[in-house]
C-alpha cells in the first residue's frame, strides 16, 4: 500500500472513509471536534492536488435500517465546512434516490461531498456497497484509510469494478414487471429485457418483484 504522500491525486475523484463519530448535545452541536481535526491534513492534501473528495462516515448507532433524523450528518457537514473554509456538498438523500449519484457525478476538482450516515446502509459496515454503489458515477476512487495511531494515510486501491449484479435470464415472459418497479431507469426493452449493469445500482426491486423469477444475482 502507498501512503497518499507518494500520489499526486490532481482530477482524481477520492472516496475516503474517515471516523465523524463524534459527541453531539442535545441540540445537534458538536462538543468535540478532535475526530474531524484528525482528518483535516489528508483532506488538506487532497484538496491541495485538486482532487474531488467524496467523505463516507457514520454517526451513532441507527437501528431501524434506512434515514433516522437523529442520526443525519448533517451537523457534520456544517463543521466541515467551517474547517475547511469550503462547501461541503451534503444530502440527506440516499444512495439509490439518484441525488446522491447525480451530486458524486458532477463532484469537481477542489470540491467536497459529504455522503449521509453509511450505517443508514445494511451491511455497511465496510462499506463495501458504497464503494460498489458509486464506483461507476466518477472518474475514479481510491479507497483510503488512516492508521489509527500514527495517523498515515493509506491508498487501499482502486474501486473500479467489472459490473455485475443483476441479470435477466431467458426466462423473462417480457411482462415488464421490472422495468416498471425500477428506479433508477436502467433496465431497457428486449428479448429478454437488459439492466443496464454499469448504472444499476444493484437496489434488487426488479428481482424482489419478478412474478417469474427471472433475474439472477451475478455478485459483485
Amino acid at each position: 500500500m502507498k501512503s497518499i504522500k507518494d500520489i499526486n491525486f490532481a482530477s482524481k475523484k477520492v472516496l475516503l472513509r474517515v471516523d465523524f463519530n463524534v459527541p453531539v448535545d442535545d441540540n445537534k452541536n458538536i462538543t468535540d471536534d478532535t475526530r474531524m481535526r484528525e482528518s483535516m491534513p489528508t483532506i488538506k492534501k487532497l484538496l491541495d492536488d485538486g482532487a474531488a473528495i467524496i467523505i463516507m462516515a457514520h454517526f451513532g448507532r441507527p437501528k431501524k435500517g434506512g434515514f433516522e433524523p437523529e442520526f443525519t450528518l448533517a451537523p457534520v457537514a456544517k463543521h466541515l465546512e467551517e474547517l475547511t473554509g469550503r462547501t461541503v456538498h451534503f444530502t440527506q438523500a440516499l444512495l439509490g434516490s439518484g441525488e446522491p449519484e447525480a451530486m458524486a457525478a458532477a463532484l469537481k476538482g477542489g470540491e467536497i461531498m459529504l455522503l449521509e450516515n453509511i450505517r443508514f446502509y445494511p451491511g455497511e459496515t465496510k462499506a463495501i456497497d458504497v464503494i460498489y454503489r458509486l464506483s461507476d458515477y466518477s472518474m475514479e476512487y481510491f479507497t483510503l484509510k488512516t492508521h489509527p495511531i500514527t495517523r498515515e494515510t493509506w491508498a487501499v486501491g482502486s474501486a473500479q469494478r467489472e459490473p455485475k449484479g443483476y441479470r435477466i435470464t431467458d426466462a423473462c415472459n417480457g411482462c415488464a414487471t421490472c422495468q416498471s418497479v425500477c428506479p433508477q431507469n436502467v433496465i431497457a426493452e428486449g428479448s429478454p429485457f437488459v439492466i443496464d449493469e454499469a448504472h444499476c445500482l444493484q437496489c434488487g426491486s426488479c428481482c424482489e418483484n419478478c412474478p417469474v423469477e427471472a433475474i439472477e444475482w451475478l455478485g459483485r
